[in-house]
Parts: structure tokens; sequence; C-alpha cells
């Protein structure tokens, strides 16, 4: 069987993400990728650690998952209709 892999390290677009698994809160035994990124204060465990998983696909899930998350933070914020605006829809009016 293969070891999980340790805590490492790598750079991504001028980024630094420093990688850890690590169980998440609350005393499961399920142990998480948790990383952090240059620039950024904020941590982060987005999924599970899969023992047969290589570092570089660790990171390119990392990568992936992280630009995904910039890019929803830089999208501007939607405002809900009112309700009466989704009825007004609704009838055809």
């Amino acid at each position: 069987m293969r070891r999980t892999i340790e805590a490492f390290e790598f750079e991504h677009d001028g980024r630094t993400y420093i990688c850890a698994p690590e169980a998440r809160a609350g005393g499961k035994k399920e142990m998480w990728w948790w990383f952090r990124v240059s620039g950024d204060a904020q941590r982060y465990a987005p999924f599970e650690v899969v023992p047969t998983e290589s570092k570089d696909a660790v990171a390119k899930r990392i990568v992936a998952w992280h630009a995904a998350m910039l890019e929803r933070r830089s999208a501007p914020a939607v405002s809900p209709q009112a309700w009466w605006q989704r009825r007004k829809q609704a009838s055809g009016e």
C-alpha cells in the first residue's frame, strides 16, 4: 500500500502554495489537503486526501480549485430579484 504524501510546497504563476494533509476540525479520521497561498491570509481545505495520488496531481487539483475560487470571487455580485418581479415574469406580463 502506498503511503500518503507528506507536506510539500510548489510555485505556480508567481504564487507559492504550501500544502499539508491534515484532519479537519471535529476529530474525524478523514485527511484533507489544507493549503495556503502566498499573498492570501486564508487557509483552505478543498478536498480529501487520496492515498494513491501523486504530488503533481495534488498540485494540479489545488491550482485548478484556487483559480476557480478566485474567478468566483472576482465575479460581480448578483442581486436576487424581488418577489414581485419573479411573479410578473412567471405570469408572462
